[in-house]
């Protein structure tokens, strides 16, 4: 599948919000994205909880510096993307099934 628009989420130890903005990805209308999850060293195990999606479109990357802030998580998302458009989403939000 073509990706579309590639959806990039920096978290930081929000688990349970994390759950809630991925499913708010994979309910929308247009289905060619990819989402990249990156994680600024949470204390949490946020790899375990994007790998339990069984979804091949989520992906996940860890910031290797020190824990820094949503920008460099960001910046990591951008030199990964493949899609024709980026789509900025916080770890505490959630889209409507029309974004």
């Amino acid at each position: 599948m073509e990706v579309k628009v590639s959806v990039i989420i920096p978290v930081y130890n929000r688990s349970k919000d994390l759950i809630r903005a991925i499913r708010s990805v994979q309910n929308q209308t247009v289905q060619e994205f990819e989402v990249l999850v990156v994680d600024d060293k949470s204390e949490e195990n946020i790899e375990k909880i994007v790998n339990e999606f069984a979804d091949s479109r989520l992906k996940y990357f860890l910031n290797t510096s020190e824990n820094s802030n949503a920008n460099v998580c960001r910046n990591i998302g951008f030199d990964n993307a493949a899609g024709d458009y980026i789509a900025m989403l916080d770890s505490d939000d959630e889209w409507l099934p029309n974004h």
